[in-house]
């Protein structure tokens, strides 16, 4: 007989990138923006996020890239960095130089975060 095992709510946060506890998400490289280095960032604000919010958030994507929303724009980078810094009050300029790695890894955080089971 096959037995399913459920996956507790440590398994699911070890897969992620980000501490669901506390959302955070760690960076390897650090960043400084206006004098100040970040070593991590919040994902708090991911939930305070809402459609008013994604709004906005769509029509600087559209004044940035030229593009409107597709399918795929949840899984573009700069689509996540516009909403981290939106979800930390930052402007978008914020995480303009994190390291390539940490951006990829980030941008899946938000993707995961949004499509995630609750």
């Amino acid at each position: 007989m096959a037995s399913t095992k459920k996956t507790t709510k440590a398994e699911e946060n070890s897969a992620l990138d980000f501490n669901m506890d506390d959302f955070k998400f760690e960076l390897e490289l650090p960043i400084t923006f206006e004098g100040t280095e970040y070593k991590e960032i919040s994902l708090k604000g991911l939930w305070d996020l809402d459609l008013q919010g994604l709004t906005e958030i769509d029509r600087e994507f559209k004044r940035l890239t030229g593009t409107t929303m597709t399918a795929n724009t949840p899984v573009d980078t700069m689509y996540s960095a516009l909403v981290v810094a939106k979800a930390n009050g930052m402007p978008y300029e914020w995480l303009m130089k994190l390291k390539a790695r940490d951006a990829i890894r980030l941008r899946t955080s938000v993707f995961t975060f949004f499509y995630m089971r609750a």
